[in-house]
């Protein structure tokens, strides 16, 4: 299917095809799915590069989903945006069995962006290429919603305009690599959820951090504002980085002891630890103009 300029279909019941491909708008156009419907692709939905002022959009609403083999919105040429949008309070999916690729705008203000907001987006690996226009960004956003990748994310091009954010108590299911480069800003009550063979290669602040299967492998230091709970095994955590707790009455838990390399308490942090730990290097409270503190629970012990 190709939606021309101009127009924007409604898919008003469970429809199947092969692709779509919606093309640049010389008028805005797109897909709207409605509630309780499913639009079930075999292969790929493509964008063709916004070259307009226009809007190129698909948008789910209530309950609407649409699976597909992957996604690609490549960089606008001009002032139009590329979205994939979740309607207000919408809890429907977008699911992609290949990769979510998004490309941001070298030329002009054109951005692309996925809104997942309170929608479940999942792809088998997320890339996010930011462009070297200062606002034609490439954004994958989520608020309350679930992101899910079983191959990592791969942040390429300027490193401001490839951004991963979220603004609300959200979910991140990672499997996979979290490349360098990019900019994140996650919100202090996302989570995210570790599973499987993961690694971490990029600095950033996490809301809660659990460590469900497998082993979580940091290739730089990592920031927990909320709790950090292993419930994965005493092999876990891997990497020689730091975790610095930031966050007040926040806790160390889970079914197993985790094997820090270091461990920093931030000024103003309250830390309990509700599950035993080992320290391989240091352990740091850097307290100054707050108050801060770093309590065992009973029968609970820290080795360093």
């Amino acid at each position: 299917v190709t939606i021309l300029a101009g127009h924007t279909i409604t898919v008003g019941a469970n429809a199947a095809a092969a692709s779509i491909t919606i093309n640049s708008p010389t008028t805005a156009n797109g897909l709207s799915v409605s509630t309780g419907v499913t639009l079930t692709l075999t292969g790929a939905i493509t964008y063709v590069a916004n070259a307009t002022a226009n809007a190129q959009t698909i948008t789910l609403n209530g309950t609407g989903s649409i699976s597909a083999a992957s996604l690609t919105i490549p960089a606008p040429t001009s002032t139009g945006a590329s979205l994939v949008t979740c309607a207000a309070s919408a809890t429907g999916s977008l699911t992609l069995s290949g990769s979510l690729s998004l490309t941001g705008n070298s030329t002009s203000t054109g951005a692309t962006t996925v809104t997942g907001l309170t929608c479940t987006i999942s792809a088998a690996g997320i890339n996010i290429t930011g462009g070297t226009n200062g606002t034609g960004v490439a954004t994958l956003n989520s608020t309350t919603g679930t992101i899910t990748t079983s191959n990592g994310i791969t942040f390429a091009g300027t490193a401001a305009n490839a951004r991963l954010t979220t603004t609300g108590a959200g979910t991140i299911n990672l499997t996979g690599t979290i490349s360098s480069g990019g900019t994140t800003a996650i919100n202090g009550n996302t989570t995210l959820v570790s599973t499987g063979t993961t690694t971490m290669n990029r600095t950033t602040t996490w809301g809660n951090l659990t460590i469900s299967s497998g082993t979580l492998t940091l290739g730089a230091a990592q920031t927990v504002a909320g709790n950090w709970t292993n419930n994965s095994g005493s092999t876990a955590l891997a990497g020689n980085f730091t975790v610095t707790m930031s966050g007040a009455s926040k806790t160390i838990g889970g079914s197993a002891l985790t094997p820090f390399y270091a461990l920093t308490i931030s000024n103003g942090a309250t830390t309990t630890l509700n599950t035993s730990a080992t320290l391989a290097n240091n352990f740091t409270i850097t307290g100054t103009s707050t108050n801060t503190s770093f309590t065992h629970a009973s029968g609970i012990d820290l080795s360093i």
